[in-house]
């Protein structure tokens, strides 16, 4: 059975991870099991790690998102420093992350799941679908400069993050209170 995720218990996690895999020398980040997300998302600025833990099948999966999450407080993006810190991590035997670094070098540094999930957030912020195609499909290389999709992946990859923007704009309508949330 999974177990119930409340904000305390993320933050306790948090706490663990933190002084198990780096010493203690993360800052400190509020962590919340936000409802109304899909998915997870490290916001540095805000040192705040969101995420809904009930779109999560199971509590590894839980731990394995907090862990990735806490590995983009020292590193953004999936680039080369993003993998070199989830190498470490997985040697050090954090939970799921050398399946995880596994998915990200399968592709681009950046996988379909990760640039969905940016689509999604640019919504929370107000962003309209035209916007959010003009700033990410070219961000994440997957439009051309006259706005064509670049491939068939990249093609599939606009449709899953219409449809994730598209759910993001609907809870606005509904719940206007989670707007900037």
């Amino acid at each position: 059975m999974k177990t119930l995720w409340t904000d305390q218990r993320l933050q306790r996690l948090f706490r663990h991870y933190n002084k198990k895999f780096w010493g203690g020398k993360l800052p400190h980040f509020l962590v919340v099991n936000d409802k109304d997300r899909m998915g997870c998302r490290c916001d540095k600025r805000r040192r705040r790690i969101a995420m809904n833990a009930d779109t999560l099948r199971s509590d590894r999966e839980v731990r394995t998102a907090l862990v990735h999450d806490m590995g983009h407080i020292t590193a953004s993006g999936h680039g080369k420093d993003w993998q070199r810190e989830m190498e470490r991590l997985s040697a050090a035997g954090a939970p799921g992350i050398k399946r995880e670094l596994t998915l990200y070098r399968s592709g681009p540094f950046e996988t379909r799941r990760s640039i969905v999930e940016s689509f999604s957030d640019t919504a929370w912020e107000g962003t309209t679908w035209e916007g959010a195609i003009m700033l990410l499909g070219r961000k994440f290389n997957l439009i051309s400069s006259d706005g064509k999709t670049i491939s068939k992946w990249a093609a599939v990859t606009l449709t899953q993050a219409k449809k994730a923007l598209r759910r993001v704009q609907r809870l606005h309508l509904h719940n206007p209170a989670t707007v900037n949330k």
